[in-house]
């Protein structure tokens, strides 16, 4: 499983940052302060293990948007299943019915959603269908970050 897109709106410094077409590694090379710390928390917020706070809105308070595509192979869909993440059904057929109904954004091989956080600290998983989708945390890998 591999993030192959992302945009970040409204996050600390970013306005709007769009990187698209990630293969197998993102590389973030630049000057201090230019934003390479604030794409990795942005990715870590996704997760769950950068935690939004005031500080990290602009001036005008505006949502942040972080809008994730997922490339899911055939071997992440197996280990998914295997360990009932999504769907607890053991036949793959039924399992795959009932993840892409969970996740009605999953098409193609990719899982495309975007989290969303305002002021007031609440945070949603929208996948295009539904305003706040849990399941989608559920798939999104665990993100191990060292300072």
């Amino acid at each position: 499983m591999k993030i192959s897109d992302i945009q970040i709106q409204n996050f600390k410094s970013i306005h709007n940052m769009h990187i698209p077409d990630i293969e197998n590694a993102l590389i973030l090379v630049g000057q201090n302060n230019t934003g390479k710390t604030t794409v990795l928390d942005a990715v870590r917020a996704v997760g769950g293990e950068y935690q939004i706070g005031p500080e990290d809105f602009g001036e005008t308070g505006t949502k942040i948007r972080i809008r994730v595509s997922l490339s899911l192979t055939e071997e992440d869909l197996e280990q998914l299943r295997s360990r009932g993440v999504v769907s607890q059904y053991r036949k793959k057929e039924t399992w795959m019915q009932d993840f892409c109904q969970k996740l009605p954004s999953y098409s193609d091989g990719v899982l495309t959603f975007t989290m969303t956080a305002n002021r007031d600290g609440r945070i949603r998983y929208q996948d295009g269908v539904n305003k706040n989708n849990p399941h989608i945390r559920e798939v999104f890998p665990r993100i191990y970050h060292v300072d």
